[in-house]
C-alpha cells in the first residue's frame, strides 16, 4: 500500500511527539532524582518510600530530644562535679582543723571557709540547665530543689526520653542524690561542721569527718549514674543514626532513580528526539517541494 506524502507527514510528527514526551519522562528522574513521586508511579514502592521518610521524620525528632536530654544530664553531672570539688576542700580543712595544736582563731576562719563552701553547693543544687529547668528537681523544673536553709523540696521524678522505635528510658536524678536517703545530708552536715569551727567544738568536728567520707562517696555514685546515663544516650543516639543510614538505603531503593540510569535514559531520549526532529523536518522539505 503506497503511503501518502500527507501521511508521512502524520508519521514523522507522531514520532517527534512521542520522543518529546519520552524526553519528559526521563527528565523528572534526571532533574528530580525521583523514579517514583505519586502512588500510580509505583504503589508498592511509594509506600515503601513514604514509610521510611516518616520513620526518618520520627528518628530525626528522636535525635533531638535525646540531645536535649543529654545536654541536661551532662550539665547535671557538671553541678555534681563541682559539689564533688567542694566537698575535697572541706574534707581538706575537716582533717586540717582536728589537729589539737591550731587555735580557735585558726578554725574560726576556716568556719567561714566552709560557710562559703556550703553556699556554692548549695547554688550547684539549685544549678539549672541551658533550658532554664533546675537539674535536681525532679519534675519541679521551675523552682529551686533546695531551700536556703537546705531542705530539698523538690521530687523523685526523673525525664522519660525515647531511646530507639518504641522504647523510652528514665534519664538523670534528683536532689536526694544529696540527702540522708543516699548517705548523709550533705548540707545539714556542713552547717555542723561550719558551726564545730566557729565555735572550736573539735569533738564534733572529729565526729563528722567520717560523714565527710561518706558525702563524697555518694556524690560519687550519683556521678556514676549521670555518666552512664550519657554513655547509653550516646549508644542510642548512634543507633539512631544508623537506622537513618539504613532508611536512607530503603527510600533509595523504594522511590529515587539511578542517577546514572536516569542520565542515560535521558540522553538516549533526546537522541531520539533530535532524530526524529531531522525526520520531520526533511519529510516536511520534501512535501514542500512537491506541492
Amino acid at each position: 500500500m503506497r503511503v501518502t506524502e500527507s501521511r508521512m507527514m502524520e508519521l514523522a510528527a507522531e514520532r517527534a511527539s512521542q520522543a518529546r514526551d519520552r524526553v519528559a519522562d526521563a527528565s523528572g528522574p534526571a532533574a528530580g532524582g525521583l523514579r517514583v513521586t505519586v502512588p500510580s508511579d509505583d504503589v508498592t514502592g511509594w509506600e515503601e518510600g513514604e514509610r521510611a521518610s516518616l520513620r526518618t521524620t520520627e528518628s530525626q525528632a528522636r535525635g533531638t530530644a535525646i540531645e536535649r536530654v543529654r545536654d541536661r544530664v551532662a550539665a547535671t553531672d557538671g553541678a555534681l562535679s563541682n559539689i564533688n570539688t567542694a566537698l575535697n576542700r572541706v574534707q581538706q580543712l575537716a582533717v586540717q582543723m582536728s589537729n589539737d595544736t591550731l587555735s580557735a582563731p585558726e578554725r574560726a576562719a576556716a568556719g567561714v571557709e566552709v560557710a562559703s563552701l556550703r553556699e556554692t553547693i548549695l547554688a550547684q543544687a539549685n544549678a539549672v540547665g541551658n533550658s532554664g529547668e533546675s537539674l535536681l528537681g525532679g519534675s519541679q523544673t521551675g523552682a529551686s530543689p533546695f531551700t536556703v536553709a537546705g531542705l530539698f523540696v523538690g521530687d523523685t521524678k526523673t525525664a522519660t526520653v525515647e531511646t530507639s522505635e518504641g522504647a523510652t528510658t528514665n534519664v538523670g536524678v534528683n536532689g536526694t542524690v544529696l540527702t540522708a536517703s543516699n548517705g548523709v545530708d550533705i548540707l545539714s552536715m556542713l552547717d555542723t561542721i561550719s558551726t564545730a569551727l566557729s565555735t572550736n567544738d573539735v569533738t564534733t568536728l572529729r565526729a563528722t569527718l567520717p560523714d565527710v567520707t561518706t558525702a563524697i562517696s555518694q556524690v560519687a555514685n550519683a556521678r556514676a549514674l549521670t555518666g552512664g546515663q550519657m554513655n547509653a544516650l550516646d549508644d542510642a543516639d548512634d543507633a539512631r543514626k544508623q537506622l537513618e543510614v539504613r532508611l536512607a538505603a530503603t527510600h533509595q531503593r523504594a522511590v529515587e532513580a539511578d542517577p546514572i540510569a536516569a542520565a542515560s535514559t535521558l540522553a538516549e531520549a533526546k537522541n531520539a528526539l533530535d532524530a526524529a526532529t531531522q525526520v520531520a523536518a526533511v519529510v516536511n522539505q520534501i512535501a514542500s517541494g512537491k506541492s
